[in-house]
């Protein structure tokens, strides 16, 4: 099908004036002509159907109006022109003509010239669409296949028990199974960021724990963690900063990364500065609280906010042992010390009360609960000593990491039935 309605351009409008007459004479409908410094503005404002631009030379000047306006609004374009140049010809095929005619143009030719180059412009963008499609199908068969992954791994399904389960959660949504895939992968790799954001919060609070502890002489227990929390939480930073669930949030890791560098350069100082070295702390606190939060905003409906809310109980145990530590060292009066701790002991247990009614819940998942309660106590006994029970405080902190990560772990790996 030739277009009937066309725009002519080029930089020469006299010599357009003499193509509009004889385009009108064959039949062909011009709308305008433009110089090329309006072209994109003229073609939406005109909607033609058509570009016909003549120049006798052209110029890179007209190649980059032409490249532009097929970038952003493609429609065929045939070019007339005096130059048989080859290298032109492929800068202008490369800039998006369709048509390329050169010894200028004949009245006989306009019709067949024109409709040629929209037999081409079709023929490109069905081609184009083609592509997208198959690389939209193949993109979607590797999310299927990154999703089955999940599943396998979180659930010990096979394979095909996993394809299932997806296109039966494709079904009951009304979704295309790589859209369902896409969700559940996204999903996953978001519970993933938020439990090591949300790893960041626990370590500002042990990395205090574990030097107040090798401070009151427990040395065999405190031998070795400083530098394991430090280790971890260089691993845990390059992590984020490398994720791209976290890349929109870069300048939160950023900030994180600055708090901590504050926390190591005051233990560095080696003096007794113990409200120095807390306040850094808290600092870090802070900033991974902003950056766990924007994780979690940002994923709809609040889905995720049980692995939040699960990882942020290592930081509270940690944070509750400190605050008592601190106490212990005569760094705070005991009874402020444990009026400031109250409020971290209730959040605590009312987080754990809470973990019990989620319907994210299994065996393994009520065995590393019942656990997590019965080290809290423990805890709770250590520090409540007098003097408080270093190796049991110590101990039950240790104890709690390892339970709360395991769980944590364990509603990541549940995610999918929120999605499905």
């Amino acid at each position: 099908m030739m277009a009937s309605k066309v725009i002519v351009a080029g930089p020469d409008l006299r010599a357009l004036e003499a193509l509009t007459r004889d385009m009108r004479d064959v039949g062909i409908h011009v709308l305008g002509a433009d110089d090329g410094s309006n072209l994109v503005r003229e073609c939406i404002r005109l909607a033609p159907e058509a570009l016909v631009w003549w120049e006798d030379w052209l110029t890179v000047r007209s190649l980059d109006h032409l490249r532009l306006l097929a970038q952003t609004h493609p429609l065929p374009i045939l070019v007339y022109t005096l130059e048989d140049d080859v290298r032109r010809l492929e800068a202008a095929v490369e800039a998006g003509v369709q048509g390329y005619v050169v010894n200028g143009y004949a009245s006989a030719r306009l019709r067949s010239d024109l409709a040629a180059a929209c037999a081409r412009f079709r023929r490109e963008h069905a081609l184009l669409r083609a592509l997208e499609e198959l690389s939209h199908k193949h993109e979607e068969r590797k999310l299927i296949d990154r999703a089955k992954g999940v599943l396998m791994r979180a659930t010990q399904m096979s394979e095909e028990e996993a394809f299932r389960w997806l296109r039966t959660a494709s079904m009951r949504q009304h979704r295309r199974v790589g859209q369902v895939s896409r969700v559940l992968v996204e999903a996953a790799a978001r519970a993933h960021a938020i439990n090591r954001a949300g790893l960041l919060r626990m370590l500002s609070q042990r990395y205090v724990l574990v030097s107040a502890a090798g401070c009151a002489g427990t040395s065999a227990v405190a031998q070795g963690a400083l530098q394991t929390v430090t280790d971890t939480v260089a691993q845990v930073l390059s992590e984020l900063q490398r994720s791209e669930v976290v890349h929109p949030y870069r300048d939160l890791v950023g900030a994180a990364a600055e708090q901590w560098a504050r926390v190591v350069a005051v233990q560095a100082q080696g003096a007794d500065l113990w409200p120095q070295l807390d306040e850094a702390a808290e600092r870090l606190l802070e900033a991974a609280e902003r950056l766990t939060g924007c994780l979690e905003a940002a994923w709809p409906e609040g889905r995720l906010n049980v692995v939040n809310l699960c990882a942020r109980q290592r930081m509270l145990a940690q944070r509750y042992g400190k605050q008592m530590a601190l106490a212990a060292l005569g760094q705070a009066d005991a009874v402020a010390a444990a009026a400031a701790a109250a409020p971290t002991r209730a959040q605590f247990e009312a987080a754990l009360d809470a973990l019990r009614q989620t319907p994210l819940t299994s065996e393994r998942v009520r065995e590393l609960l019942a656990q997590a309660a019965r080290t809290w106590r423990v805890l709770l006994a250590a520090c409540h000593g007098s003097p408080p029970a270093w190796d049991g405080l110590m101990g039950a902190a240790d104890e709690l990491v390892s339970v709360f990560d395991a769980l944590t772990q364990q509603y990541e790996q549940e995610v999918h039935r929120l999605i499905g």
